[in-house]
């Protein structure tokens, strides 16, 4: 089945953009993209036409299904969709490859490996099972891992299995012979996939590994069983098998690798949530979002908020039918083209690579990205942030967070790092919803290491992080380590809690908390930096056609009066257009140190200020600036 398509650079769905071509196998022609509206790679199998509509359709509903559940060795999928009558599955990718391409002498072949490789593989199919889903065999291009070396827990199923595909692939002669011994005899003389299939196909697989009459007579006899070519000799589930290989090792003193088939298995059907070292997260109304750690976005999610905003405010992000933002004074960023703004909301990141982006300083490693970027002599590829496994019992060091929903798929679970949050449905309007979670320091600290580097490259980031104690959590943050070095990769503006005219802020108490922030961070600069906010903003008034005898005079006399003192009046007038919040205080920004303003706010908002805030969201974005919002209610008004 030949399949001539695709090519590199091509957009897929309005999300994705294809890197390479990694393989070519039985049902699927595999690709490796990028996301317009994520940091992440994915992985993108295009179902090859030759597989009939029947297949397709059932393969479809089996991945509906898998959107219940989560567990640990599994790929999660992100999304399945069509194109140009073309079924593309796309999951999550983090340089895994095909167990086809590991070398086995590279395998540390013992009785241990074996154990651990069978109770993972074992666990993991029997999640399966339990939720009325057969593999259909353990090929090898359905088995992947994630180093050329490696351990146990390194391996991962890549669903969906081939239960919907065998009868096709077996009818048209498209598996290898290298690659039947691994079905069971029966599902090649064309019965029925089952659990007796698939544990015939775990032992046979197993049999690669190391699987002889030299390893403990016990463990031998265990895995023996599973390949019994009668199908009534084998383990009658999987569970048995877990079992006795639990047993064995405990006899054996090995200690557990990944705890019992109960705390393993982690459902999530739409109320009952556990947790075991993550977040479980349930999309209210619908399917739970695929989750694994670190989570990814759902990207169809994105491409709804592209489109939105590509409606709203036209293509650059600027709202239809009014004046265009003021020009971006940045150097470095008037070579850049036009772009859609990116993640909005909770984690609004413009993200991807960038035309002209200067390579990070030598010895920067990026936590929560994986950069593909070819970094300058001495530089560092960034990596993945990894979630903590800590669950601290304390409240020291931690927040009990509520994190907004974004755009990343975020929550600090995230990125690497992690998203923020999770949006939780599409439609005409896009729709917020909130998750609680825990929200460690180091989680922050890593994440923030990301956001200023991307900053550093052009490349805006507008935050939601909301907690049950705002206050508490920047004592906390301001009192760690990381805090002082933080403060000095950055120009840092803290706004700090306003009082409010109301019960809840208004865009007035909003720009007065800003002014006032401003006016702490020009205390510290130099009169020359006071100088030059001061230009651009008299040329902001300029181009809003706001003149008056202070914009004009030949010292800024909007910021600084004759004795010397500040004076921000102006800005108040000129900050009530969102517009100009942005385009006045990127000049600010420079490539080694961006400016990042953390707004500190416990009180709840009005919706106009809830409006506000949205509008301000693409004007950040497409600018050199970071703004994170701390709160502790829901915002109401937002679309």
């Amino acid at each position: 089945m030949e399949n001539d398509m695709w090519h590199a650079h091509d957009e897929i769905l309005g999300t994705y953009i294809l890197q390479e071509k990694l393989s070519d196998t039985s049902c699927f022609e595999q690709w490796v993209a990028l996301a317009m509206y994520s940091p992440h790679r994915f992985l993108l199998r295009f179902l090859k036409k030759d597989v009939p509509d029947h297949c397709t359709g059932a393969l479809k509903n089996e991945i509906f299904s898998l959107y219940h559940y989560s567990a640990e060795g599994i790929i999660p999928i992100v999304e399945v969709e069509t194109v140009e009558t073309q079924l593309v599955i796309s999951s999550e990718y983090r340089d895994e490859l095909p167990l086809r391409d590991v070398v086995p002498s590279d395998l540390p072949l013992d009785e241990k490996f074996l154990f651990a490789l069978a109770l993972r593989l074992a666990r993991t199919l029997s999640f399966f099972h339990s939720h009325g889903l057969y593999w259909g065999g353990l090929l090898p291009e359905g088995l992947w891992v994630r180093k050329k070396v490696p351990r146990p827990e390194d391996f991962f199923f890549l669903p969906p299995g081939y239960a919907v595909l065998l009868p096709f692939l077996l009818q048209k002669n498209l598996i290898g012979s290298e690659d039947l011994p691994l079905l069971a005899p029966e599902i090649r003389e064309g019965k029925a996939v089952s659990v007796e299939g698939d544990i015939y196909s775990l032992g046979a697989l197993l049999r690669l590994f190391g699987l002889t009459e030299y390893l403990h007579p016990e463990l031998f006899a265990i895995l023996s069983r599973c390949s019994e070519p009668n199908p009534s000799q084998r383990y009658r589930s999987l569970e048995d098998m877990i079992r006795d290989l639990e047993a064995w090792g405990e006899k054996q003193g090995i200690v557990q690798p990944y705890g019992s088939f109960n705390s393993y298995q982690k459902e999530r059907d739409g109320g009952d949530k556990k947790e075991r070292g993550g977040t479980t997260l349930v999309q209210e109304g619908g399917y739970p979002l695929p989750q694994s750690e670190p989570r990814t976005e759902v990207l169809h999610y994105f491409q709804a908020l592209s489109e939105t905003y590509r409606s709203r405010y036209g293509y650059e992000g600027e709202e239809k039918n009014v004046l265009p933002t003021a020009p971006i004074q940045n150097r470095a960023l008037k070579s850049l083209p036009p772009r859609a703004p990116q993640n909005v909301v909770l984690s609004h990141q413009e993200k991807g690579p960038h035309p002209k982006e200067e390579p990070p300083p030598s010895g920067w490693e990026d936590p929560e990205i994986a950069d593909t970027r070819t970094m300058e002599k001495g530089g560092i590829n960034g990596g993945t942030l990894l979630p903590s496994a800590e669950n601290p019992s304390s409240r020291e060091g931690t927040t009990d967070g509520v994190v907004f929903s974004a755009s990343e798929r975020v929550s600090f679970v995230e990125q690497g790092g992690m998203p923020f949050a999770h949006p939780s449905s599409e439609g005409e309007f896009i729709a917020f919803r909130w998750e609680r979670n825990r929200v460690l320091l180091q989680e922050i600290e890593k994440v923030l290491e990301g956001v200023v580097r991307r900053a550093r490259s052009g490349r805006g980031d507008l935050r939601f992080i909301v907690t049950s104690d705002v206050l508490f959590l920047k004592q906390t943050i301001e009192a760690s380590d990381f805090w002082s070095q933080f403060r000095q990769k950055v120009r840092l503006i803290v706004i700090e809690p306003a009082s409010p005219s109301e019960n809840t802020l208004t865009v007035p108490d909003f720009v007065r908390s800003l002014v006032g922030g401003i006016e702490r961070f020009l205390a510290q600069e130099s009169s020359r930096q006071r100088k030059h906010l001061a230009k651009v903003l008299r040329e902001a008034c300029e181009n809003s056609e706001i003149e008056t005898q202070e914009t004009t005079a030949k010292v800024a006399s909007p910021l600084v009066s004759s004795n010397g003192s500040f004076s921000l009046q102006r800005c108040s007038e000129i900050f009530q257009d969102p517009r100009w919040v942005a385009s006045c205080l990127v000049p600010l920004s420079t490539p080694r140190k961006p400016l990042f303003l953390m707004w500190w706010c416990p009180i709840a908002w009005d919706s106009s200020l809830a409006s506000y805030i949205q509008k301000l969201i693409p004007f950040v974005l497409e600018r050199p600036l970071c703004f994170w919002v701390w709160t502790e209610t829901t915002p109401s008004g937002i679309p």
